[in-house]
């Protein structure tokens, strides 16, 4: 069950950031952030949070990128075993592994 919640958790993140940045590129107001209201329910308070941060300048990390990466591979080893496809954190392993060769240490 871990694996599980750390690759929801780090999919949340990824998919906050990226909100964030588009969000900043397109000179959107970023907030309020999905699930800010409680009349729209798109975001974990997790992920809420964790947006709040980002659009403050608060990058604080919250996750050693290596281990999600570990448990990125751990999850993706799990669902070829069982036949299954995790399209989304298929694309995430390439740009982690990137991330941590030129040195980052941490996602948010």
């Amino acid at each position: 069950m871990k694996l599980v919640l750390n690759n929801w958790l780090v999919a949340q993140v990824e998919a906050v950031a990226e909100t964030v940045a588009l969000s900043k590129a397109l000179r959107a107001r970023p907030a309020p952030v999905p699930g800010s209201d409680r009349r729209c329910p798109l975001g974990s308070p997790y992920a809420v949070a964790k947006a709040r941060m980002m659009i403050s300048g608060d990058f604080s990390p919250g996750f050693a990128l290596r281990l999600a990466f570990k448990d990125a591979g751990l999850a993706l080893d799990a669902a070829q075993e069982l036949g299954l496809s995790l399209p989304l954190t298929a694309a995430l392993a390439p740009r982690w592994r990137q991330a941590i060769a030129d040195g980052t240490q941490t996602t948010t």
